[in-house]
């Protein structure tokens, strides 16, 4: 095994060891249980793509082959995984390319790279990060741009090539737990697909349905495998969700969940699991927060950021437990934190949206009462090229502030902008602010 991969695995030991005091602390209770909106819950699966990441390197391979080959498909993985959890799809689905080409008959490796494609297809489409932009949400109604078909093709080509591999070793060897491991994760990524990009609800419940019974299958094979929890508790968690007018249709259908259950499987999966471990812990803290134990999620999101500094998107989610939390003051801290490494052009960073993220910050300040920083960020937004709704919502802002404290001309200016923008509403609020000059 090289060191790279020992170093990889040294880092996440600790950082499950670090996440083990509070993972063990949280117990739920009816009280802290909300049923929150359909396809917010559903959300949650969209985690379960992350059951493949930090395999058993060497048992993920092909029995049969040269090891020099293994050693070399298995660093190809270990590159794939950091790009992956770094928010860095496109570069994880070069290096799952590079670990296919090496080991073309493993399904996990095809099920990675369908998963990467589908990541990108979320990421083009705002799906990864829109509702941690809470203030541009609701201001912003486009639709997302349609699927790149490519992209889209590869990814359905890569799934079913998986799912062929898989599938004919569970003809070969019905007891190989692996392999039905890697159709329960297969299974995982169509659903997701159908929840979050497709948002077609019902029409991910087969195969998620499918990915339980083979993690079922998984762990009936092989009783120590935790892995298999994570889809498992995924799926209690999801369907236990559901608010209740929905749930008794799914019962009927012969769906059936427990949010309770789904975290115990998710914590089991985090705590013993092999290959899923982060992505246990990554599908806790969104479950914690979703269950207002705001501390524990952004404990478990503080560990994500030490394993994958690049991946702004988690500490985003950390802003967000403190805006719940209602203190706006540590939201905006760690926000302006983003927005500094987004400016000084840090690895990973660059890949922010700049215009929601100052809209944010400048939106948390206001509600914090200090217009005087929000006006710093308005006119940051401002200078982000090419010109949006919430350009103009910053306009119309920032002309109201400078007309507050008499100074006219620059609240004129503000105003004269705001009306040049090809959006009625805001045309009609900036022809009201030139009236009041």
């Amino acid at each position: 095994m090289t060191d790279c991969i020992k170093r990889w695995r040294i880092a996440c030991d600790a950082a499950r060891a670090e996440a083990l005091r509070s993972a063990r602390l949280f117990r739920p209770t009816a009280a802290a249980i909300r049923p929150p909106i359909l396809s917010t819950i559903f959300l949650l699966f969209c985690l379960l793509s992350f059951a493949e990441p930090f395999p058993a390197l060497r048992a993920a391979c092909a029995d049969d082959g040269d090891e020099k080959l293994r050693i070399s498909a298995e660093a190809y993985e270990k590159k794939a995984l950091e790009h992956f959890y770094s928010a860095e799809f496109r570069e994880a689905e070069t290096q799952y390319r590079n670990a296919v080409a090496q080991q073309p008959d493993s399904p996990l490796y095809w099920n990675g790279l369908a998963d990467s494609c589908l990541f990108q297809l979320l990421q083009a489409a705002g799906r990864l990060d829109s509702r941690l932009y809470s203030a541009a949400n609701e201001f912003l109604s486009e639709s997302p741009p349609p699927p790149e078909r490519t992209l889209l093709a590869a990814m359905w080509g890569a799934l079913q090539r998986g799912r062929m591999l898989a599938e004919k070793r569970v003809r070969e060897n019905a007891a190989d737990a692996g392999a039905h491991y890697a159709l329960a994760v297969n299974y995982a990524i169509e659903a997701h697909y159908y929840l979050n990009l497709a948002r077609k609800p019902l029409d991910a419940l087969r195969p998620a349905s499918k990915a339980r019974a083979e993690a079922l299958r998984t762990r009936e094979l092989d009783p120590q495998n935790s892995d298999a929890n994570l889809i498992l508790g995924g799926y209690e968690y999801a369907v236990g969700s559901v608010p209740f007018g929905f749930r008794w249709l799914l019962a009927l259908g012969g769906y059936s969940g427990s949010k309770k259950r789904g975290i115990a499987l998710a914590r089991d999966a985090m705590l013993n699991g092999k290959r899923a471990s982060s992505g246990a812990m990554a599908l806790l803290a969104v479950a914690y927060g979703r269950e207002k134990m705001y501390v524990y999620s952004r404990e478990l999101f503080q560990q994500l950021v030490r394993l994958f500094p690049r991946n702004y998107l988690y500490q985003m989610e950390i802003a967000r437990t403190y805006q719940q939390e209602k203190n706006l003051g540590a939201a905006v801290e760690v926000c302006k934190n983003v927005a500094r490494k987004y400016e000084a052009r840090a690895a990973g960073f660059e890949r922010v949206d700049a215009v929601k993220l100052y809209f944010q910050i400048a939106t948390l300040l206001v509600e914090h009462g200090r217009p005087e920083e929000a006006a710093e960020y308005y006119q940051k937004l401002t200078s982000q090229r090419p010109e949006g709704a919430l350009h103009g919502k910053s306009y119309l802002w920032l002309g109201e502030f400078y007309r507050t404290r008499h100074d006219r001309e620059k609240a004129r200016a503000m105003y004269e902008r705001a009306r040049q923008l090809p959006f009625l509403e805001i045309q009609r609020q900036a022809a009201a602010g030139l009236k009041k000059l």
